[in-house]
Order: C-alpha cells, then sequence, then structure tokens
C-alpha cells in the first residue's frame, strides 16, 4: 500500500527519480523506465502466436491480435 501511495504522490510533486542513461528520460515508477529501455535495447518479448510479429510493449501485442 505504501508503494502505491508514494507513486500516486510523485503524480502530484513531478518526481521522477528513475533516469534512463543513455538518453535522460525520466519516470516516476522503475516499471516504466523498464519498458523505455526496450526501445534502446530492441528486446520485444510480446510474441504473436499467428505470425512472426513481435513487440516492445503488452498493449501494442494486444492490438495486433485483433487483426486475425
Amino acid at each position: 500500500m505504501e508503494a502505491n501511495l508514494t507513486v500516486h504522490i510523485r503524480k502530484h510533486t513531478g518526481e521522477r527519480p528513475f533516469t534512463c542513461e543513455q538518453c535522460g528520460y525520466t519516470a516516476a515508477q522503475k516499471a516504466v523506465l523498464t519498458r523505455h529501455m526496450r526501445i534502446h535495447s530492441g528486446e520485444r518479448p510480446f510474441t504473436c502466436d499467428r505470425c512472426d510479429y513481435r513487440a516492445a510493449q503488452k498493449i501494442s501485442s494486444r492490438r495486433h491480435r485483433r487483426i486475425h
């Protein structure tokens, strides 16, 4: 519960303590920075089971699956 409150407070304070060392992008949550880092690494962990499509973000993968 305390972690959720910390994240919520950051929305109001604008605090973004997680920084990308490659480009300077900042994030309020570590998970958001981890997702951002896939831009630099090229990692695409979300795959389509019907074709060769791969996505860096789960939402992109879900959106893609609707075309099949």
